[in-house]
Parts: C-alpha cells; structure tokens; sequence
C-alpha cells in the first residue's frame, strides 16, 4: 500500500494515542449476509426491516423471513438478546479512494446525529430521537487518504448521545474497514434504565452497521443490526418498548444515511405505526 507524507503522519499520530490497531480477521462476504432474494428486492429501492422482541409479537416488512446476517466474529451471541432489529438497504455509490474518504468522515461525524427524527407509536408523531450526541475521545482518524489495505484497519472512538427514551449513553465505536467494505459498530459503556426500571448492563446495547459495495451494482449494499438485552420483564409487559417502535429507532438511521447518499428517504421514515 503506498502512503504519501499526510497518511503515514495520521497513522502515527493514531499509534500514539494506542487507538488504531490492525487485524487479521476478516468482514463477511456479500452472499453471506443478502442472499440473491433479498438482493433484487434492495436494487428495486426496498427497505427491509424485521424486529423480534421476546414476549411481544414481532415486526418485518417482508412476508417471507429476512435473514439474519452472517457476521462470525463480531455476533456470536444473538441468541441472549431479547430485540433483535435488523434492516438492509441499498445507496448508489460510485467508488474512490476519496468518496471512501468522505464517506468514513461522515460515519465518524458523531454530532451529524444531533436531532435525527423518528416516528414514535406512543406519542403518534414524529420527534427526536438523538437529542444531542458529541464525541469524548478519539484518535483524529478522519485522515484516511490513499487506496485501503485488503488487511483489516481499525479505529476506535468513544462518544455520548442524549438518546429521547433512555437518556445519555456513552459508546464505543469501532469502524471496521476491509477491502471496500465499512463495518461500524458501536456498544454501549452504560448500564441502561427507563422510569425507574433497569434494563441491561454496560456491553448489552450493540448497533453494527455494514456497508459491503458491489462494482456490478454500483453501490453499497446497507445492514444494520441493533441488539439489546432487556432483563426486565415488567416492561416488557407494560407495552412500553414494542416491535413497532425499534423498527422505526432503526429506520431513523437508514433515513439519515440515506440523505448523505443522495435520496430524499424522509417520506419512508415509518417503517410502523
């Protein structure tokens, strides 16, 4: 991999702080994660949504079962969570080392996400869902120039967001990037509570985004995952927290991302009422 002067100052500066590291393991392959259904469905400008929450009848925007993505190293324990919310989108992408640049720029634009709406079934209209998110530390890692390395690079960052329903939670981030491919994925450094109830401990709110390109497609395709363990059965029973509300959490993401690729996706921010 060639570096000119800028890259290899970056990626000093980085090793400094003892926040970039490099890794052999490797992200998934397009065909393990959006089988060839799935797939023509998303080029025709599809959004696919399903969420499973224990005890509560389930949500998804596909007759048929939208699977679940093969991400071996990085989701082993799916099984343990009581909701489970994945979506899966295409953006038109056209590639360079600099589009790659921007886009990873605007992944770790943790204040961008101050303010995005979506659609509560509770309160029956649309409202914020990040009151205020900033980032705590990081490794000034935006300065990724010249063409990636087909071996793993990762970046670590630590960020607080005012989330509307269950207040400010620290995460971890961690961008992945292999090849053409963008994995981000943050985890909770917070034990989480609504009312007066707990939730889950540190480590038990996941989000994994996934952005794999395809030269034939022209784009990237889009998976996020998000998992939380929810110990308390309570609200599981007050109705509360429901399969229709996580899809639209999780869609107020995809509606953001989708903006920064180019489509006006605000009309599709209702994935339920």
């Amino acid at each position: 991999m060639n570096l000119n002067k800028n890259t290899l100052a970056t990626f000093l500066m980085i090793f400094l702080f003892s926040q970039f590291s490099h890794s052999q393991i490797s992200l998934p392959f397009l065909h393990d994660v959006i089988p060839d259904n799935e797939k023509s469905r998303l080029l025709r400008g599809e959004i696919l949504t399903r969420v499973s929450l224990k005890g509560k009848s389930g949500f998804s925007t596909n007759p048929d079962e939208i699977s679940m993505p093969n991400l071996d190293g990085f989701i082993n324990d799916i099984d343990q969570y009581e909701m489970v919310a994945i979506e899966k989108a295409f953006f038109p992408f056209v590639f360079s080392d600099s589009a790659l640049d921007s886009l990873i720029r605007h992944l770790l634009c943790f204040s961008c996400l101050s303010g995005i709406e979506y659609y509560s079934i509770n309160d029956k209209k649309v409202q914020a869902l990040v009151k205020e998110c900033h980032l705590i530390s990081n490794s000034d890692s935006t300065g990724l120039a010249g063409k990636p390395s087909a071996e793993m690079q990762s970046l670590a960052h630590v960020f607080m967001m005012h989330d509307n329903r269950f207040g400010k939670l620290r995460f971890r981030c961690d961008l992945h990037i292999s090849g053409m491919n963008i994995l981000v994925s943050n985890t909770s450094l917070d034990s989480m509570s609504k009312l007066v109830f707990p939730i889950n401990d540190a480590g038990e709110y996941r989000m994994f985004y996934l952005f794999q390109y395809d030269p034939d497609a022209k784009g990237l395709f889009y998976t996020a995952v998000q998992l939380m363990r929810i110990k308390n059965n309570f609200l599981l029973k007050l109705g509360k927290l429901s399969s229709g509300n996580f899809a639209n959490r999780i869609r107020a993401i995809t509606v953001y991302l989708a903006e920064y690729f180019g489509l006006g996706w605000n009309n599709r921010l209702i994935a339920a009422r």
